[in-house]
Formats: C-alpha cells, structure tokens, sequence
C-alpha cells in the first residue's frame, strides 16, 4: 500500500510530490496520465528528472545548424497501426497542444502518413529483391478506443488471409489427393465428400474445405475453446497442412517469389497447430505465454513449418528484425520467444486500424516528443534537466524509496530553469548539443566535449543531490531504461538496493538481455524515382545486415535548411550490431561495415544508384563535403547504440515470465515504467513504453485508466492498486 496520510508530508495545497526518474515514452506518458485533468492535477505535483538536455530517450532527436539544420535522430521509427494506446495519447496532446504559428501539423494525421505497402526483403543467392507485400487499408481509426478483435476474430482472419493467398496458388493445388479419404475420421469425410459418390478432391479443394471445418469449429467461442472442439480443429488443420506440405515439396524447385501464397498457407497453419496443440493448452484459455518456453522458429518447426519457410521466406526474418530480437545483437543468433513474437504477429498483421503502419512526415522528435512537452508543462509538470540518477535507496525496513541521489550535470548560469527547445519553420525542435550560452561555464564545456548523454563523457564540474521522502518526494516512477537498472562495465546500477530487497526485481534485471543496435541516415543526390526503389513511399524489412530495416523519410527534407543543390531525398536504416565499441571508434567500425553492405547491395535497392560498371555509384549520396567513394558515409549520419541505456530490451525465449507489472516493485511509493516491464507486448516498442507509462500511473492513482490490449491473448493482469488514492 503506498503511504498512509500519517506518513506524508503535506504540500500547500495537500498535493503529492511524485518525481519520475527518465524522460524518455514511458516516464513523459505516466506525467501525462498523472496530469490530464485538473483533478488529477489537484492530487499531484509532478517532475521529471532527465539526464542532458533532451527528453525522448530512443524517440530523440535533434537539429544540427552547421550541417542546413538537418535531423538526426536515435533511430529509425514506424508507427504500426496496433499502437492504440500511443495514437490514443498522441490525438489528445494534439488537440491540448498551443502549436506555434506556422506549424505544419494541425494535427496528428497531418505528421503521420498511413502505408500499405510493406516490402520485404528477399534472399536472391548472395543478394536481395525486393518482395512488395500490400496490407489493405481499413475504415477503422487507431485510438479510438474500440475493443480490439478476440483471439476467435483474429483466427478467422487468419485463415482468411490462408484461403485468399491459396487461390493465387491454385493452378499449383490442382493435383488431386488419392487416399485421403481413408486418412481421416468419419466426421472430417462427410465435411470433405458431402456425396459418397464424389470423387478424390483436387489439393485447393480439400485444403479449403478443411480450412472451413476450421473456422466452423471456432465460431461460437470467445473466452476459451472446448478440448473437444480443439481436438477437431486440429485433426482439420493437421490433414490440410499435409495436402500443403505435398505441394511444397512437388515445387521445391521453384523460385520463392512464385511460391508465396503456399509459404504464406504453411507458416500461417503451422501458427494455428501450434495454438490448437493440446500439450500446451493455448485453446483454454488463449494465454500465448503458454509458449515462451520454445524459441519461435523451433516452435513452428515443430508443428510442421518447412525450413524453407522458417528460413527463407522474408516475413519470419521480418518478425525478428523488427523487433530486434537477436541474442547480443548478433544477426547469426536469432532469438524470440514463441508466446511474445506470436503475440506481436497477431496484433501487427490482425489487429492494425486504417493501414498497418504509418511513417513520420517529420522527426519523431518534433512530431511526438515536443508536442508532449509542451502539453505537460501547461498542465504542471516541471522539468529538471542535467540529473543523473546515481541511486535509488530504500528505507531501514526496506518498504520505501526513501531517497533518491543525482549528478546534477551543469547549472543555468542566470539560475533559471533550462529553456531545452527552439522553434523553427513552426516546429518546435531540440538541439543535437545543449544551448551552451543557458549554462554556467557553458564555453568551457563544449570546448571540453562534454557530452551529458553519455557516461563515457570527459569529466566536468558536477554536483550532488539528494531528495527526501516526506520532503521532496512522496511516490517515484522509475521509468529509466534497463541498462541504467543492470550493474554493467563495472558501475553499479542504480537500484543495487532494490536488487537486494526485491528477488524477483534482481531476476528481471539478470535475465531479461539487451540488445546493441546501429542506425543510420543517408542523404540523396537523386529523389525517391531517380533511385528506383520501391514503388511509393514505404518501409522494408530483412534487407541485408547490419542495416537490415530502411524507410523512406524524405518527407523530412522539407523541414530541414537545405538550399539549391540540396539533397533530394533521405532515408533511415537501422539493425541489430554485435559489438560493445562506443563512441568515434563504433562510428568508424560501422562505417566500415555499411560501405560493404552498399558495395554489395545497394545498387539492387537503388537501381538508380548503380554505377555505369557496376556496384554501388558513391555520388548518389549527398555530402556537403564532396568527398569521393565510401568517404562520402562521412557526410551522413550514423549512431552506434551500443551503450547500455541506448540499447533494446530484448524478448529471448522463456523471459517474459521475469518481467513485472508497474505496481510490483515491493515498495510502497515507487512503481516501474519501461519497455522492460509486463506490457501484454512484452518487446521493444513505442506502444510498449506508453502502456507501461499508463500502468504506472493507474497503479499510483488507482484511477480505472483503460489500456487496450495490455492482456491480449495473455492472463488477465492482477491490476493490483499500489495504495488508496489520497487527496
């Protein structure tokens, strides 16, 4: 239970002081939750203690003035049309937001473009095409609230996609199935041979007509399936992949591209045998962490996937890539938990409204993070910016955060608070360096290079802080990521106390593993159809490693200072990379490593970037400082994320059970938000991190703040209040 009334001291006003440790989605969201009402507002004061200059964490970015005012950002971000909880955030700081004059977004649809095309990328011998994959647009809106279909719903539309892509197939089902008839009980043959006359049913025909037992055997069922019924769903699924893996094999020979509907049928089938397979009992009561303990791939493996499927087909890659879902980032080393990736299928491809991704018409930065600044200040919160959490330390009985200890990493030099943004063109935009005429002895430090991001930093004047209970604080929102809460390279983290008392906290942070990432922006010489790549605006997945994710954002030029001769167009790429190297020396080793992926590949991306010999034409890519060859990438923007707080989180088979929801700290004033908690997605997102910055605040409120699809296929959450509300 949090603090009794007795325990508190009360502020003018009787309001709670809640201090959120981390300014990146998770933490902004729970200051959002805990302030969007004048109500909650009269409850609480809250503030978010940031380390630097910026708020956003992996959703920063910032402009560079002496390279045209260009982005650069901490990565690559597609916005998928499953994210209800983030659309739902973001249309109402829309609507709260005093945007500046001149703003080219009115509105959240005007920063976001929706996409049906979703390309691929598909191994060709040693290279890569492109396989163009369209989702089809709906009428339905993300953040509006709606229940998400139920696991029955979302089953039917995966056997419709299965029927839908079989009838391009159908000229290769045409063999007909001798023997079939004996092969299966009395029931399945009525379903298949309504005419004991009829003769042996071709391949196509007795693969839909199972595939209609199928889904009559799920309709009726909500909650959970009758064994019985599953038992029959089964047997349907079992006999139709049969007929399915004999077509396979009779086109063994072919290209992947000509055989897309029948690996689509086999991984979507393997899929639903793996949920109908009473071993595990997913059917009773569609709880997918049921299935965490086996890896994805062995998983469908062993419910008949082929291994062309598992390990050539583009679309199993792409679940992995976009997740980054590698053990140490090592693209040799593919790892995902089969009950979390089968999950993040489902809603990604089953449950998305109006497109399945939209892509951002300016730097996630200024489209998200600033809007929500902003709103955050009018309703209250207060910012604190150059801390640096050093450590959370509990009370003598161990129940409390008792106080909390800060690097304060540079002072205003007037005593104001940091003024962190500056509007540009109507956009209200973050610096790539903190404005150093704001500081004390802020001279000296760019001169220094400090660099308040990074812990690598060369030393500069710091000072200390620290916060009572009772006196500066009364609850806490740890929302800082995970590898500032794991002891690594020889610094403690900052919960080594909490680690102590709490064994199951000590158990996430050991188990659940982070993952080194590399991204990279690449500014054109040509446009979007001089380059020739896809055939509109789009975002690929499974490209060659290490930048095996690309997205088109050339929209953003148009918020940049380029002037004639400018850039023509801009592209994010990003991927998992193994290595621990940080700084100037993982730039140049990826930079290294991206020029052989471009000599070796780009010009088939970009056929508009081919040389007239051949391989990869160097001035396709915009520099400022016309330098020839790979030493143009010089003239890019690559980042390394390979420190520990920059990293992902990832979902490596049988962790999910180590994650704990926002209220499970075993503290009475303190609860969690980050990717890294129980979310119901359970794996890098940004609608991971705001369902959790939502679960910390309903856990600190006890407000019925609602979460869509936070127990999604998953076991109900306790929900469990930390305490009563006060005030």
């Amino acid at each position: 239970m949090l603090q009794s009334e007795d325990d508190v001291v009360r502020r003018p006003g009787g309001r709670r002081e809640v201090a959120i440790l981390g300014g990146g989605m998770a933490g902004l969201t729970a200051a959002y939750a805990l302030s969007r009402t004048p109500a909650l507002r009269a409850r609480y004061a809250v503030t978010v203690y940031q380390l630097g200059h910026r708020l956003g964490g992996k959703l920063a970015s910032g402009r560079r003035p002496e390279r045209a005012w260009r982005s650069e950002e901490h990565g690559l971000h597609v916005l998928f049309g499953m994210y209800e909880n983030l659309f739902r955030v973001a249309d109402e700081v829309y609507a709260r937001w005093a945007a500046p004059e001149g703003c080219p977004f009115g509105s959240l649809w005007d920063a976001v473009s929706p996409q049906e095309l979703t390309p691929f990328g598909e191994p060709d011998g040693e290279a890569f095409r492109r396989m163009d994959f369209f989702f089809p647009r709906n009428a339905a809106r993300p953040g509006d609230g709606r229940l998400l279909p139920g696991p029955v719903a979302a089953l039917h539309t995966a056997l419709d996609l299965v029927r839908c892509g079989l009838k391009t197939q159908a000229a290769r089902l045409g063999f007909p199935i001798p023997g079939l008839r004996r092969r299966l009980p009395a029931w399945l043959r009525r379903a298949l041979w309504p005419r004991p006359d009829a003769g042996p049913p071709r391949a196509f025909e007795a693969i839909d007509r199972l595939l209609g037992v199928v889904g009559a055997q799920l309709d009726g069922f909500t909650a959970g399936l009758d064994p019985r019924v599953a038992r029959r769903a089964d047997r349907a699924l079992r006999a139709a992949h049969r007929v399915l893996r004999e077509a396979l094999v009779r086109c063994a020979r072919l290209p992947l591209r000509t055989v897309e509907g029948l690996l689509l049928a086999d991984y979507v089938l393997a899929f639903l045998r793996g949920l109908m397979d009473p071993r595990d009992g997913v059917f009773l009561d569609w709880d997918l962490d049921r299935l965490n303990r086996y890896e994805l791939r062995a998983w469908l493996a062993d419910h008949g996937a082929t291994r062309r499927t598992l390990w050539d087909w583009p679309p199993v890659r792409a679940l992995y890539d976009t997740c980054f879902q590698y053990e140490g980032g090592d693209p040799d080393r593919p790892d995902f938990e089969a009950g979390t990736a089968a999950r993040v299928a489902i809603r990604v491809a089953l449950t998305y409204k109006n497109a399945v991704i939209f892509l951002l018409n300016g730097a996630m930065g200024e489209v998200l993070i600033a809007p929500l600044y902003e709103v955050l200040q009018a309703q209250g919160v207060q910012f604190r910016f150059f801390h640096r959490v050093e450590a959370v330390e509990l009370s003598a009985d161990q129940r409390r955060a008792e106080r909390l200890r800060f690097t304060v990493q540079a002072k205003t030099a007037d005593g104001a608070p940091y003024r962190p943004t500056f509007v540009r063109d109507g956009l209200v935009c973050w610096p790539v360096e903190p404005d150093w005429s704001q500081l004390e002895g802020g001279a000296a430090l760019k001169a220094a290079g400090v660099d308040f991001e990074s812990l690598r930093s060369p030393a500069s004047p710091t000072s200390c802080r620290v916060l009572a209970r009772g006196v500066d604080f009364d609850d806490v929102v740890l929302a800082l990521p995970l590898g500032a809460l794991t002891p690594m390279n020889g610094r403690p983290g900052v919960c080594e106390q909490l680690r102590a008392a709490n064994p199951a906290f000590r158990q996430l942070t050991d188990r659940i593993r982070l993952v080194p990432t590399l991204a990279a922006q690449l500014w054109w010489t040509r446009g979007p159809e001089a380059l020739g790549g896809a055939p509109e605006r789009a975002a690929m997945v499974g490209w060659a490693t290490p930048l095996s994710i690309w997205a088109d954002e050339t929209p953003i030029l148009d918020h940049e200072g380029h002037g004639p001769g400018g850039p023509q167009a801009l592209h994010y790429l990003c991927g998992v990379w193994p290595h621990t190297l940080e700084g100037d020396a993982a730039v140049e080793r990826a930079r290294v490593e991206i020029a052989a992926q471009l000599d070796a590949h780009g010009a088939a991306m970009w056929p508009g970037a081919r040389a007239p010999g051949g391989g990869f034409d160097w001035a396709a890519l915009h520099d400022d400082g016309q330098r020839l060859g790979p030493e143009r990438l010089r003239g890019q923007y690559i980042r390394a994320n390979t420190a520990p707080i920059e990293q992902a989180v990832g979902a490596r088979t049988d962790t999910a059970r180590f994650r704990l929801e926002a209220h499970e700290s075993g503290l009475d004033n303190l609860v969690f938000a980050g990717t890294w908690t129980r979310t119901g997605i359970n794996t890098t997102s940004v609608e991971a991190a705001t369902m959790s910055g939502l679960a910390a605040a309903r856990a600190l409120s006890g407000e019925d703040l609602p979460i869509v699809g936070e127990d999604f296929m998953a076991r109900p959450f306790a929900r469990a209040r930390v305490g009563v509300p006060h005030g």
